[in-house]
């Protein structure tokens, strides 16, 4: 009986969380409506929407059976069910196989099974093994006339998985849980197959309230698109990420506002300084050609005697010596002005005795 209470407070709470959000601002779905009253919103604290039927006999069914709390199904409808929910069980139990499970949920066929005959409000149903429930369904319509479905899935390990379909978006939920509250890792993923978009959440939850650092994921959709085909390529994805972090309470931090630095005024552009005209350039000097050197002229004399020339006197010496001894005086001879000529020819025979 402890067993059947923890686990209804967690499916109350599963999808509580999912209706209110997750703390970031995320909009608020809308919520399932009774039969009994005239259509009001139910509180999802309301545990008799949720709480098993009781047993009319005196022992419970063994066995694997489905159980639901509204209404008269066929056998052939009540068959379609269990089959339906036996699937689901064993996809939400192995990590590689909940895409089969958004495969099924998303599924017209689903929706056919589970929301047959549920006009307005909403049909619980349990899958249940020897007294133990295992997987619960509550398959209904919001308040606009939405087809909704929960399902509810708690591991041996206290881990919980919901998955959630609303319209064209589904949505998945795994959290850590203990003492019948969030307690560890938190990661939804949301899948909008009329948008294509993808939204993914990841944090801690500490006694149900968000604590720490919380990264939220996004990716704009560009066309319509399945939502099996979405999460098996969200990895390949590019997101815009925005990270927040929550204090012990689960109050938001905000981010501390840079100290804006102020604008150093900018300096003057000095004006420019006009180019000065450039400096015409010299003509070269010109090289003075070198002085020829003279040519000497040629001299009048061209006998082998001396000449001396004084002024204009011009005085020749000469004298003729022949060996037969004969000496030849001659005698000088001067012309006009101061030029004056005269000499003697003296032949002087070389002898003996003189020397």
């Amino acid at each position: 009986m402890k067993k059947k209470i923890i686990y209804m407070m967690l499916l109350t709470m599963a999808v509580g969380l999912i209706y209110t959000g997750c703390g970031d601002g995320s909009e608020e779905v809308g919520l399932f409506v009774q039969d009994e009253v005239e259509h009001p919103a139910v509180s999802v604290e309301a545990e008799s929407v949720y709480a098993p039927p009781e047993e009319t006999g005196p022992a419970q069914e063994q066995g694997i059976h489905v159980l639901y709390n509204t209404g008269e199904l066929t056998e052939e409808e009540e068959q379609a069910v269990l089959e339906a929910m036996q699937a689901m069980y064993q996809n939400l139990g192995l990590e590689e196989y909940l895409g089969e499970g958004i495969h099924d949920i998303s599924s017209e066929e689903w929706m056919k099974t589970f929301h047959i005959r549920v006009v307005e409000g909403s049909r619980t149903y349990y899958l249940q093994e020897d007294g133990e429930t295992l997987l619960s369904v509550q398959a209904g319509y919001d308040i606009e006339g939405i087809a909704i479905s929960n399902v509810f899935y708690q591991a041996a390990d206290g881990k919980v998985i919901l998955l959630r379909q609303a319209g064209s978006v589904t949505q998945l939920v795994k959290a850590e849980t203990g003492e019948g509250q969030y307690n560890g890792a938190y990661e939804m993923w949301k899948f909008d197959g009329k948008t294509g978009s993808i939204r993914h959440e990841e944090g801690t939850c500490t006694s149900g309230i968000f604590t720490g650092e919380y990264v939220v994921s996004e990716r704009e959709g560009t066309a319509e698109s399945s939502a099996y085909d979405l999460w098996s390529n969200r990895e390949s994805m590019e997101y815009k990420v925005t990270t927040l972090k929550y204090d012990d309470q689960g109050e938001l931090i905000p981010e501390a506002t840079p100290t804006p630095t102020a604008t150093p005024k900018p300096t003057a552009t000095p004006k420019p300084t006009s180019t000065p005209k450039p400096t015409a350039t010299p003509k070269p000097a010109v090289t003075p050609k070198p002085t020829p050197v003279p040519t000497p002229e040629p001299s009048d004399d061209n006998d082998n005697n001396d000449d001396q020339d004084n002024g204009g006197e011009n005085q020749d010496n000469g004298g003729n010596q022949d060996s037969g001894g004969s000496q030849d005086n001659g005698g000088g001879g001067s012309a006009g002005g101061n030029e004056s000529g005269g000499g003697a020819d003296v032949d002087v025979e070389w002898s003996g005795d003189i020397l």
